[in-house]
């Protein structure tokens, strides 16, 4: 009995000192199917067969192949395995694998003349717990007949009990595809706001998912320009909804109402949202959580959405002023919440060098911050069927998911290099690492 007792102390022992569970993770996976999937490109590259094929050149930039950001927060053991083939490389040349955690000083992995065949390496502590790594392979050679191919890259990492958990992050793992359909995996449904049944601004309409999954989700107001009314901008309801937010689009008391105005119709709605959420008799009945707002507008609605959000630090989590238009103050320096300023290029009524950019340049380096330009865009290039609704879409989803939701998996959108690669974008700067 004795021995029976002793066995079962030490068997418990056993499995008191056996570490938490750690389950491996993919981070990042990429075959490169007809295209480079979440990767952008400089120099010559180009997709088939082989994968990802970069070639050297003599007088311009030899090819390479960046991933967009990904998140390793509360991974450890990063490990990168691919398959690769070099062809031609002299002496001196050599095909490179690089990661960074900012995504401009870049750490070394290997650096090879010969380098086909499958290959696996583990990042070292410096790639694990990132809110953003960046992976490159590059060519550094003197003729386009020398080449490198890269296929089949998987990323992982360990997780702690299967890794951090994030509450409030539903839907699929996004791609830039999903994010520039003009909706998201979630079906929507929407309903009207009378001027008479609400309070402090004029009405609307409110648009929410029908199939996502339980549990309180983020909401967004938005507010027209000048002159507008919610059907001019009407076309981010759906479009967010779809992606899992509650979102009210207004109309204002009047269409001459200035920004300072709209400042205070944009919380009215906010408010409206919460007595929505509370009545048993409203279709977003419990759907709201008013501890994740945010808040989007154009032209004098962005300047609006500045104002709100500079004024309610605490109760607003995210922002996205659209060619905003503020002529009392182009000085936004106390606002503390995640902004997103995009700009029109060819704006004639809010010029970006009057407007958008002092705006942005006012928010502080230490806030969350991001400047898109709308390339040649003009003022009214965010309302509703213009040809940037793609672009525009996959930003303003991106932005919401990361800030409201706090869903990192969307990160790989916002920061990161080559964002001018889309010719849609003239611009863009941001405060990243966020």
């Amino acid at each position: 009995m004795k021995f029976i007792i002793a066995l079962m102390m030490s068997i418990c022992l056993m499995f008191a000192a056996v570490p938490a569970w750690s389950a491996q993770q993919t981070i990042l996976q990429e075959s490169f199917n007809s295209s480079l999937g979440s990767f952008t490109s400089a120099g010559s590259v180009s997709v088939g067969s082989s994968g990802a094929l970069m070639r050297g050149s003599a007088y311009s930039t030899d090819g390479r192949i960046t991933s967009a950001a990904v998140s390793t927060q509360g991974l450890t053991n990063i490990v990168l395995s691919f398959t690769s083939a070099t062809s031609g490389l002299d002496l001196g040349e050599a095909a490179i694998v690089s990661y960074s955690t900012n995504g401009s000083s870049y750490t070394t992995v290997s650096s090879e003349r010969y380098a086909t065949g499958s290959f696996t390496f583990n990042l070292g502590t410096a790639a694990a717990n990132q809110s953003q790594l960046f992976l490159r392979f590059a060519i550094d050679a003197s003729s386009t007949y020398e080449t490198y191919a890269v296929d089949n890259i998987i990323l992982t990492g360990d997780g702690e009990g299967g890794g951090t958990t994030c509450t409030t992050c539903i839907g699929p793992d996004p791609t830039v595809a999903a994010l520039e359909a003009a909706r998201g995996p979630f079906n929507t449904s929407s309903f009207g706001l009378s001027s008479w049944s609400v309070s402090g601004f004029g009405g609307g309409d409110i648009f929410y998912p029908t199939n996502a999954p339980a549990g309180p989700l983020a909401a967004i107001a938005i507010c027209p320009g000048f002159l507008g009314t919610s059907e001019t901008v009407d076309w981010w309801g759906p479009r967010l909804a779809s992606h899992g937010f509650v979102v009210i689009v207004m109309d204002p008391n009047s269409v001459f109402d200035q920004p300072a105005q709209r400042a205070t119709q944009l919380m009215a709605c906010l408010d409206e949202l919460e007595d929505q959420n509370n009545d048993s008799g409203s279709p977003i009945y419990g759907m709201v959580d008013s501890n994740r707002v945010g808040l989007m507008g154009h032209s004098m609605g962005g300047g609006g959405t500045l104002i709100a959000t500079e004024d309610n630090p605490s109760v607003i989590k995210a922002a996205i002023p659209m060619a905003p238009w503020n002529m009392l103050s182009s000085n936004f320096s106390d606002i503390t919440t995640p902004t997103l300023v995009i700009a029109c290029e060819a704006d004639l009524i809010a010029p970006v060098a009057q407007h958008a950019r002092p705006f942005y340049d006012s928010i502080p380096s230490t806030v969350p911050k991001a400047f898109l330009e709308i390339n040649n865009g003009d003022h009214l290039a965010v309302m509703n069927g213009d040809v940037f609704e793609d672009m525009l879409g996959k930003y303003g989803v991106a932005w919401m998911k990361v800030f409201l939701d706090n869903d990192q998996r969307y990160m790989q959108f916002l920061c990161g290099p080559d964002h001018e690669s889309d010719w849609d974008i003239s611009d863009y700067r941001s405060s990243c690492p966020y």
